[in-house]
Parts: structure tokens; sequence; C-alpha cells
């Protein structure tokens, strides 16, 4: 979906342990910070598309790099996203990143686990109704 990533080889440390050492590098799709969390994205994204949905809600802390990932996924696959945050907003890292994609984001500063459920549902919800 974010299209190849290559794999090269790592010169030195190969060297340095004397084996043949490469490295997939994920940091390189193009989708926000790239990284492990876009592969897994990859399988829920297609599975949104192909369920028809035009929004995705996620959860994660105020500067989570999933969320921003999420987000960024969404509004490259012409989707809405919202994200329930935990902590404190403040307008500067991936928190201004989300809303610079244009994310929907809803801050809590104090949420448990089974919080975070209900909240997603709640915003699942509101957006259904």
């Amino acid at each position: 979906m974010w299209g190849r990533t290559p794999i090269v080889y790592a010169a030195n440390i190969s060297r340095d342990l004397g084996i043949d050492l490469f490295i997939k590098r994920d940091d390189l799709t193009g989708l926000a910070l790239g990284g492990n969390k876009t592969r897994k994205l990859e399988f829920i994204m297609a599975e949104a598309r192909s369920k028809n949905c035009d929004t995705v809600i996620t959860a994660g802390a105020v500067h989570s790099n999933h969320a921003l990932q999420t987000a960024t996924a969404a509004k490259k696959l012409g989707m809405e996203a919202v994200l329930v945050l935990r902590g404190v907003a403040e307008n500067k890292g991936n928190y201004y990143l989300d809303k610079l994609v244009g994310a929907g984001t809803r801050v809590y500063n104090a949420i448990t686990g089974g919080e975070v459920q209900a909240l997603m549902e709640e915003s699942q919800r509101e957006l259904i109704a």
C-alpha cells in the first residue's frame, strides 16, 4: 500500500561483526515517520477500505507515533481520522503534526485503559449519528 522499502547492506557493522547484515529500511515508507507501525497499518487500513469505512478511530498518548501514522495513512487514503489521546495537549511534537494532517483529536488528561475503549466507542456512535 505504501510502496516497497529497500533492503540495504550494512557494510560497517557487517565488517565489525564478521557477518553479512542487511537492514530493511521501513523508515523510508514515506508515511509520517515510517517504522514498524507502518507495516501493521497496511493491514488495518486495507481492512478499513474493504469495509468502505470513511473514518478510522485509534487511541494513544498525545505524542503517539501510532496515532500520527494512522492519521497520515487515513489522509493519504482520503479518509478521516479521530484520535482519542491521553495526556496534555500542547501544540508541538506529534500532537501538532496530528492537527496538521487534519486528524480530529479528543484529548483526556487522565484516563484508564477501560475508559479509552469506551471513549473510542462513544466517538464511533457520534460519527454514525
